[in-house]
């Protein structure tokens, strides 16, 4: 202990030094003439030290006595600390879109272990229990609440996006929700239009990889009531919605795009992401998760379409319909770690933007008919 007490007595010392020699010196080192002080001055002047010597040496000599180990920054601070210049709150709350389904609850509850705000949209609007995670709550049961709302309905996004701080649109064809051309089409147009109607900073969708390939796995998957030819309408139509409207120049948008679902859990490393709808493969939804909401975090994604795939044994596949696949490869297809979790995702790659994707040979120039 006395080695400990030693360097506190030091501290001590320095810290009544450096009080008195402030009434000594200004602020260039020069000898400032005092006038006679009264009493009642002196007894104000003592009373200022003893306070000033509170504030800096004790503080300093219970840290000495008693050093407190700093805790090791967990995942769950470095997702926050992308937080940090994003704000949401009660009033202003990420709104999700499709917040029942198995991808959009999994995005819900990411959002809520960050201390967002979430408003979670459905059909019905009903308590889906999605702030409780094994019976515990993921965060404190004010962060969330539910909403009812019809993509089909562009009144009803209007209200339902009104004031967020971002949205996340991850909603599907249903019977009740509608067919593909209500959701992935219209839905998708009438909350772009609301977006920026109502100019929220950001609108992350979620749509599907192998859209713009019909010789890809695209034709089975489009069988049923033309899923993918919808779902690529419904990215142009948000792309022109954001590209013509002058009001739209300071908002953004994000398009992912992931490969065929899988109920694998979580990629434990790295992820592959790819632009040009290059590739094919394999995506857990809880990896879909995560990349939608590093995507709606960060800063260096902006008016952007990627694609994304799981990264277990052969990867992704190049499409057939590509001339030059390998040189496709080598840059639109880049592995991605995923130190720190959500860290910098997407700080190391080059991530081209839709206005520079246009200028490359390797975008498809498919056109579905509405």
């Amino acid at each position: 202990m006395i080695f400990r007490i030693c360097p506190c007595v030091l501290v001590l010392m320095l810290a009544v030094t450096a009080i008195s020699s402030v009434e000594s010196f200004s602020s260039v080192g020069f000898t400032v003439p005092k006038a006679p002080r009264s009493p009642l001055q002196t007894k104000k002047l003592r009373a200022t030290r003893r306070s000033s010597l509170e504030r800096i040496a004790l503080p300093v000599v219970v840290s000495s006595l008693f050093p407190l180990q700093l805790p090791v920054q967990s995942n769950a601070e470095t997702l926050a600390s992308l937080t940090r210049n994003y704000r949401s709150s009660p009033s202003s709350p990420v709104v999700v879109i499709g917040a029942g389904g198995r991808v959009g609850s999994k995005i819900v509850r990411r959002l809520l272990k960050l201390g967002l705000n979430v408003k979670a949209v459905t059909l019905d609007g009903r308590d889906l229990g999605l702030g409780q995670l094994t019976g515990r709550y993921i965060t404190s049961p004010q962060k969330l609440e539910y909403a009812v709302g019809d993509t089909r309905d562009l009144a009803q996004m209007n209200d339902v996006v009104y004031n967020a701080s971002a949205v996340i649109f991850c909603a599907s064809a249903s019977k009740r929700g509608g067919d593909a051309k209500s959701v992935d089409f219209l839905g998708v147009s009438n909350v772009a239009s609301a977006c920026v109607s109502n100019t929220i900073p950001k609108l992350v969708l979620v749509s599907s990889g192998g859209v713009t390939r019909p010789d890809s796995g695209f034709r089975v998957t489009n069988m049923f009531g033309r899923i993918m030819d919808y779902k690529l309408l419904g990215e142009n139509e948000l792309r022109q919605i954001y590209s013509s409207n002058p009001s739209a120049k300071v908002l953004n948008y994000v398009i992912i795009r992931p490969g065929s679902y899988s109920e694998e859990p979580a990629s434990a490393k790295s992820l592959l992401i790819s632009q040009g709808d290059i590739a094919t493969g394999e995506i857990s939804r809880e990896d879909v998760a995560f990349v939608t909401v590093t995507a709606l975090l960060s800063q260096k994604v902006n008016r952007a379409t990627i694609e994304v795939f799981g990264n277990r044994g052969g990867g992704v596949k190049m499409l057939t319909s590509l001339k030059s696949r390998d040189d496709a490869r080598k840059e639109f297809v880049q592995e991605v770690k995923k130190e720190g979790d959500y860290g910098n995702f997407f700080d190391k790659g080059v991530i081209y933007t839709d206005v520079e994707m246009a200028k490359m040979d390797v975008v498809s120039s498919y056109e579905p008919k509405p």
